[in-house]
């Protein structure tokens, strides 16, 4: 049972996890319904402030979530996840990423039904294909292909190499692919959001 879950278990993590993230994102339409968010903004906060803070929740919530699931696993199917430094960098990375990539659907998204929808259909295709679902080797070529591009591929590298005590250049590659798509993505996304909010798309 062990070894089944340190295979399928990282994946599926980090789709729970997406999905816990995805819903803190769409905190901004929440608070534009409620007209909370001109309030905010009315007040001695820039919205440099208010966007960085938004940021760093959807982070700290899906690493609270992945710290619970490392936690529980650990205790209950003693799963090993090796050195806890580098895990805590990998899940870092993993989240800075998926927060640059969840805040630019959002941040261009006409309204929440609509963010709400592509978001869903992003993490779903990414976590198919990066092997949330099936098994990357058991995927044909092509898909193999696509699935580098997801960072749910080299989120489920990063983990298993620690899970698996592979040797630590192994580790490499996937956190620096992670890092490059999380602080190209997250101020990109960032700037969009400021952008509709000074324009007053979202107050």
């Amino acid at each position: 049972m062990k070894e089944v879950f340190e295979f399928i278990f990282p994946g599926m993590m980090l789709m729970w996890v997406f999905f816990i993230g995805q819903n803190a994102m769409s905190d901004f339409f929440t608070e534009q319904a409620r007209k909370t968010l001109p309030r905010m903004l009315a007040t001695t906060v820039t919205v440099s402030q208010l966007l960085i803070s938004k940021m760093l929740r959807c982070m700290l919530l899906c690493l609270i979530s992945e710290i619970f699931l490392i936690v529980f696993t650990t205790l209950v199917f003693k799963m090993s996840w090796g050195n806890p430094l580098l895990l805590l960098a990998i899940l870092c990375l993993v989240n800075l990423a998926f927060t640059g990539i969840i805040s630019m659907i959002y941040a261009l998204s006409k309204t929440k039904t609509q963010a709400d929808a592509i978001s869903i259909l992003v993490i779903l295709f990414s976590c198919f294909l990066g092997g949330s679902m099936i098994p990357y080797r058991e995927m044909p070529a092509i898909l193999q292909t696509f699935a580098s591009l997801t960072i749910v591929r080299w989120g489920i590298l990063g983990l298993q190499t620690l899970i698996y005590s592979e040797p630590l250049y192994e580790l490499v590659k996937p956190a620096i692919i992670l890092f490059c798509i999380g602080v190209v993505t997250t101020p990109i996304g960032m700037w969009f959001f400021k952008r509709r909010i000074e324009s007053g798309g979202l107050s």
